[in-house]
């Protein structure tokens, strides 16, 4: 290999570390999108990871806790938030529209058990909250 091989060698070396470390960058920018939406999703339609195909077996501890997670909020169409991660959207409408968590709440102190009839009149004319 004579030196101005080489020197193309050397450049095309350098080229490739750029490129990758450029998909690698461009790879966890994805990657960092796709998980935020698969969580929002995930939130929004309350979805269990058995539901995913996760079986309690293969699971952690913490994993497992995670599936007996109680959920204490819950709107007047039976949709439910543990008060775990990010708020699901109809609660975030819900808030936007002027109503509390507290509102929501499965069990509070002063009822000791869910209340359906503060969730129906969240509802507006058209059934939604």
């Amino acid at each position: 290999m004579d030196n101005s091989q080489a020197s193309n060698y050397t450049q095309l070396i350098k080229e490739i570390e750029q490129l990758t470390k450029e998909a690698q960058r461009l790879r966890d920018q994805e990657i960092h999108n796709v998980i935020n939406t698969i969580q929002q999703q995930i939130s929004e339609y309350n979805i269990t990871p058995s539901e995913l195909g996760f079986h309690p077996e293969i699971l952690s501890p913490a994993s497992k806790k995670m599936l007996e997670r109680k959920s204490y909020y819950r709107n007047a169409d039976g949709q439910t938030w543990s008060g775990v991660g990010r708020q699901p959207k109809w609660l975030k409408i819900a808030l936007d529209h002027g109503h509390k968590k507290e509102d929501f709440l499965v069990c509070n102190q002063s009822t000791n058990c869910f209340s359906s009839e503060l969730n129906q009149s969240n509802k507006t004319d058209d059934g939604q909250l």
